[in-house]
């Protein structure tokens, strides 16, 4: 659970820092110390993803622009995005963690934080980069 938990966790983070401005070790450190559920969150995981999609970003969205055939990033919805941020950080950095493991945790945080047509839509996309040699 503490995984998955994480995943959830990583998202209304990185969300956040997407949508309000400020300093991000701040907000951060906020979310950590005043969140509920953060008991069940594995905050290396949690801290390693927020880190290493901020280092990252840039080739993170580039592999991401190439498989989102007709669309653009500035086109996405900002949770979409995240979570597709997420899952590729996860697949290009994360050999402890299978593709498909990653993917299918990105449709559920799909389901649950986005639409089922977005779940749908990330699929795709995830499923496109997991073929791809850019990883």
């Amino acid at each position: 659970m503490g995984r998955r938990v994480s995943r959830e966790a990583a998202v209304k983070i990185l969300y956040q820092l997407e949508i309000q401005k400020g300093d991000r070790k701040e907000q951060i450190e906020y979310f950590i110390n005043n969140t509920e559920f953060m008991e069940n969150v594995e905050k290396d995981y949690l801290i390693e993803v927020i880190e290493g999609i901020e280092e990252n970003k840039i080739s993170i969205d580039q592999i991401i622009s190439n498989n989102i055939k007709g669309w653009t990033l500035d086109r996405l919805s900002r949770i979409d995005i995240t979570i597709l941020r997420i899952c590729t950080y996860e697949i290009k950095n994360r050999n402890d963690i299978p593709a498909r493991v990653s993917i299918n945790e990105a449709i559920e945080l799909a389901k649950k934080f986005s639409s089922e047509a977005s779940s749908s839509f990330i699929n795709g996309v995830l499923g496109s980069i997991e073929g791809t040699n850019e990883i």
